[in-house]
C-alpha cells in the first residue's frame, strides 16, 4: 500500500547517523532498549516482529512483517495491534509504519515516521493521542542512540 486512506506523520530531526538508527530498528538486542518489554524479530523482508509493551496488568502486543529494508534508508513493516485481532471487527486495515532516514550535515539525520492504515479515521484528539504515543516511543529510541553513539567513540 503506498498510499493510504490515513496517516499520521512524525518528524524529528537526531544527532545520530542514519546507521545507528537503522540498526535500532532492525537489531533485535537494540530493539528491545526501547520498542518494548519483550522483543522477538527476524529482520529480512517477510520476517516477522513481536513487541510486549506491560502497563501495570495489561500486555499491549505489537506484530507485523518487514515490508522493505533499505540499511541506513528506510525501514516498513506492517503493524497490528494484538495477535488474535480478529479482522472483521478491525477499525484499521493494512497498517504500516514506516522510517525514513534522510542524511543530515555532520552526521545527523531527519527521521521521517508514518504510520499509514486504510479503515476508519481518528478524530483530532485520537491522532494527537498516537503521535504522543509514538514521540514515547521515541524518545524511548533517543535514549537509546545516545548510550550507542557513547559507545562508538569511546571505542
Amino acid at each position: 500500500m503506498n498510499d493510504p486512506n490515513h496517516k499520521i506523520i512524525v518528524t524529528r530531526r537526531f544527532k545520530h547517523p542514519a546507521e545507528l538508527i537503522y540498526r535500532a530498528w532492525t537489531d533485535p538486542s537494540r530493539m528491545a532498549l526501547w520498542a518494548g518489554d519483550a522483543v522477538e524479530a527476524d529482520p529480512r523482508v517477510g520476517g516477522s516482529y513481536r513487541f510486549e509493551n506491560r502497563d501495570g496488568d495489561k500486555v499491549y502486543v505489537h506484530t507485523g512483517e518487514y515490508l522493505a529494508l533499505e540499511p541506513a534508508k528506510r525501514v516498513r513493516m506492517s503493524f497490528r495491534v494484538g495477535p488474535d485481532d480478529p479482522v472483521p471487527d478491525k477499525k484499521y486495515n493494512d497498517e504500516f509504519i514506516e522510517v525514513k532516514l534522510n542524511p543530515l550535515p555532520g552526521d545527523g539525520t531527519e527521521f521521517v515516521f508514518t504510520n499509514g492504515w486504510n479503515g476508519d479515521g481518528m478524530d483530532e484528539e485520537d491522532t494527537e493521542a498516537v503521535r504522543a504515543a509514538w514521540n514515547g516511543w521515541f524518545d524511548k529510541l533517543e535514549i537509546c542512540l545516545d548510550t550507542d553513539l557513547k559507545k562508538e567513540k569511546e571505542q
